[in-house]
């Protein structure tokens, strides 16, 4: 059923740089829009390259951890038992964040009366009209994505720590390129 290699399954290599460069995307795209002017065809894109690539990050999410789940994860390197514990938190928290941030993103939309459109399809509201509800919910999702950026920059570090300073050939396990 399960099979732990020394690496993930390609499938699992491929989602994990998909759902990168689609969170850039999300957060590039969200940063640029504060520089255009209110009421602008561009920053109405922007609002929406944002919104659409979140909800293919949340998308892809749900399937790598399916992926993960079909086919395994190559076991953690090193002996380092709270190293190894920090490793599997990082993971934990990342898939629970990006998770979480596509329901505070369309709660929040939801409370300041704005329609939600999951895939181009409309989301029945499920939250009154609210404007305290509605900033504490950006606030939110704000600083869940600021947290995914941290955790995202402290796992990049770890690989890099592993791949240039241990030496231990780690950082491969998620090279698209590498055979078998």
């Amino acid at each position: 059923m399960l099979k732990i290699r020394d690496r993930y399954h390609p499938l699992s290599i491929w989602l994990h740089w998909l759902v990168f460069l689609l969170f850039i995307a999300v957060i590039g795209a969200i940063e640029l829009r504060g520089f255009v002017p209110r009421g602008t065809p561009l920053r109405s894109t922007l609002f929406n390259i944002h919104i659409y690539c979140g909800q293919l990050v949340f998308i892809l999410t749900v399937l790598r951890l399916a992926v993960r789940t079909a086919y395994g994860a190559p076991e953690p390197g090193g002996d380092n038992q709270f190293l190894l514990m920090v490793a599997k938190l990082v993971h934990a928290l990342l898939y629970l964040l990006m998770g979480s941030m596509l329901f505070t993103g369309a709660a929040g939309m939801m409370a300041g009366e704005r329609e939600v459109f999951f895939l181009g399809i409309e989301v029945p509201a499920l939250i009154a009209p609210d404007e305290d509800l509605q900033f504490t919910l950006r606030q939110w999702h704000e600083w869940i994505g600021k947290s995914i950026i941290a955790l995202v920059g402290l796992h990049a570090a770890a690989a890099i720590w592993h791949h240039f300073l241990l030496k231990d050939g780690l950082l491969q396990r998620m090279n698209p390129h590498r055979k078998h």
